[in-house]
């Protein structure tokens, strides 16, 4: 793209023609395939050793360099059609006439821009420093959708860790593992753009330019702190989670706990009467049968009612009573399973395998 100081807007046709003389200045966008056209352009166009490194590896955090004739920063943007969060690097080459970028994967966000700027000559005004910020708003401005999504999937989870969802845990990982990944290459670019919007650093960035990459700072320091607040409320439902397993646990067990002291004088009555000696009277009782079952009742009744005057136990458990019983005694049939499921899950891989 060239644009000159009528502001008329037209493409730049081969590298010869990115050094004849012009009244305003360019923008070359290359993508990751045009390596030999970079290393040629860098040879021409003086490039540090160190810089044409970065240009041709991933760089994995955003970085600046004030070479005197032009300025080297890469930034790093979320990367399209990945099935995890990951980051697109992008070099930029900032001089006085000309800006050159470097992506390493597809970005809708500079394509919007270069479209928009073929179509809006007006967006071109104001020089090569202007174009720069005006990408890196750009970069920045697409991680706000990607947040209001994480926001949306952390309440998800909350609402999963109050309902005690078993999916809970592996929900809060991969959110977890999301978070840092984004974290990781997003908070590094607020240095980029505090060095760039540092005052009297450079006379290849204006005012104006200055001024936007001050703004795009704070929306990345905005960003770092929603992802800092993230990781807090996927702690928070995690521990919910476990406090409500735990909640629960603890009603089971203690439904479980007043049932077996119940019986367990029932059970001695049932022993004693149930021993075969010669000389027992109640065994001869016409009435022996019911006097013990009788008795047997009168007793659990009376721990029953003990257990409730006391606040162990409420009228509300009665209710439930079967229900807990019934599923505290599911969850001791099945732990064996859960046992020997974890131990064969977590058994470690063979070496050379594939990671998933």
């Amino acid at each position: 793209m060239e644009v000159d100081s009528s502001g008329s807007v037209s493409a730049v046709d081969g590298i010869a023609s990115l050094f004849t003389p012009i009244d305003g200045w360019r923008w070359l966008d290359l993508g990751p395939q045009d390596h030999e056209f970079v290393l040629e352009l860098a040879g021409r166009l003086d490039w540090a050793k160190i810089e044409i490194e970065d240009v041709l590896d991933d760089t994995p955090i955003g970085k600046v360099i004030d070479a005197g004739p032009h300025i080297f920063a890469v930034f790093h943007c979320v990367a399209l059609g990945s099935p995890r969060i990951d980051s697109t690097e992008v070099d930029c080459f900032l001089s006085e006439n000309l800006l050159v970028t470097i992506r390493h994967g597809e970005l809708a966000e500079m394509d919007e821009v270069w479209d928009d700027s073929l179509r809006a000559p007006s967006l071109v005004e104001g020089g090569p420093d202007r174009m720069l910020a005006r990408l890196a708003a750009a970069l920045v401005a697409s991680l706000l959708p990607l947040l209001d999504i994480l926001e949306d999937r952390i309440e998800v989870v909350e609402d999963s860790a109050m309902e005690k969802h078993h999916s809970v845990i592996g929900e809060v990982q991969a959110l977890r593992s999301d978070v840092t990944r984004l974290r990781r290459f997003v908070a590094p670019q607020r240095e980029v753009m505090m060095a760039l919007s540092r005052e009297g650093a450079t006379p290849l960035i204006g005012p104006r330019a200055r001024m936007r990459f001050a703004d795009v700072h704070e929306q990345l320091f905005r960003v770092v702190e929603t992802l800092d607040g993230a990781r807090l409320l996927l702690g928070s439902a995690l521990e919910t989670y476990r406090s409500a397993v735990a909640e629960e646990m603890n009603r089971v067990m203690k439904v479980l706990t007043v049932f077996s002291a119940i019986m367990l004088p029932l059970t001695l009555m049932a022993g004693v009467w149930g021993m075969n000696f010669d000389n027992m009277p109640e065994l001869d009782h016409p009435l022996g049968y019911w006097f013990a079952l009788g008795s047997m009742l009168v007793v659990g009744i009376g721990l029953w009612l003990l257990f409730i005057r006391s606040g162990f136990v409420s009228n509300v458990v009665l209710k439930k009573l079967p229900r807990s019983i019934g599923l505290g005694l599911w969850q001791v049939a099945t732990l064996p399973i859960k046992v020997v499921s974890k131990a064969i899950n977590d058994e470690p891989a063979p070496t050379g395998a594939d990671e998933v």
